[in-house]
C-alpha cells in the first residue's frame, strides 16, 4: 500500500527544509551525521525510553530525506520499491543476535560490466556504450572528464554524455565530475 498524501508531504517537505537550510551539506558530512545518529538511537534504545527513541528516529528520519534529496532520489518511491522487492525474497532464519537477512545470490551480487575493444579505433558508439554500462553498473560514483576518457577510448565525452542524455540517461554534472543517476533530473 502506497504512503498516504501526509506520509508523501512530510518527507518532501523535510527534502525542501534541508535544501534550503543545509545549503552547505554535502552526501559525506550528511551520511556522518547520519552515523551518529545511529549511535544516539543506541544510547536511547539503551536507556528505555521510548520518548528518546522516538526523537533519534525522528532526527535519523531527517537525515535519510536529506541523503536521497543530495543523489537527486524520491525516498517514498525508493522505500515502496525496495519494500515490494524485500515481500519476494527468500529469508535466512535468524543468526546468533537475532538478526535475519535475505538470501543473497551470487549472481547478483556484483554487476556485470561488458568488456569492449580498447585502442585508437574505439568509434564514438562504442565508447559511448561503454560509457553507459560503467555509469549504470556505478550508479552516482563520480568521474572526472579524464577518467570518463579513459573508460571509454574517446577524446569527446562530452559529445558521448550529450547523446547519452538525449536517449534518456540521467547523467548528473556538479560542475567537477559526472555521475549516473536514474532517478535525478538531467542538468
Amino acid at each position: 500500500m502506497p504512503p498516504s498524501h501526509n506520509e508523501r508531504s512530510v518527507l518532501r517537505a523535510i527534502q525542501d527544509w534541508s535544501r534550503s537550510t543545509f545549503k552547505q551539506a554535502t552526501i559525506q558530512s550528511t551520511f556522518v551525521h547520519l552515523t551518529r545518529e545511529m549511535f544516539e538511537l543506541d544510547r536511547a534504545i539503551q536507556s528505555g525510553n521510548a520518548r528518546a527513541v522516538a526523537d533519534e528516529l525522528a532526527d535519523m528520519v531527517h537525515l535519510l530525506a536529506q541523503q536521497a534529496n543530495l543523489w537527486y532520489l524520491d525516498l517514498e518511491t525508493e522505500t515502496q520499491a525496495k519494500f515490494e522487492h524485500n515481500k519476494q525474497r527468500t529469508w535466512n532464519p535468524p543468526d546468533h543476535e537475532g538478526v535475519v537477512e535475505h538470501v543473497r545470490i551470487p549472481d547478483r551480487a556484483q554487476p556485470m560490466l561488458l568488456d569492449f575493444p580498447e585502442g585508437p579505433d574505439v568509434d564514438v558508439r562504442t565508447g559511448k556504450d561503454k560509457l553507459a554500462d560503467h555509469l549504470i553498473a556505478n550508479p552516482w560514483k563520480p568521474y572526472h572528464a579524464q577518467q570518463l576518457r579513459e573508460i571509454s577510448g574517446l577524446d569527446d565525452v562530452t559529445r558521448a554524455i550529450r547523446k547519452l542524455r538525449t536517449e534518456g540517461m540521467k547523467i548528473g554534472n556538479d560542475g567537477e565530475s559526472y555521475y549516473w543517476s536514474e532517478f535525478g533530473p538531467q542538468p
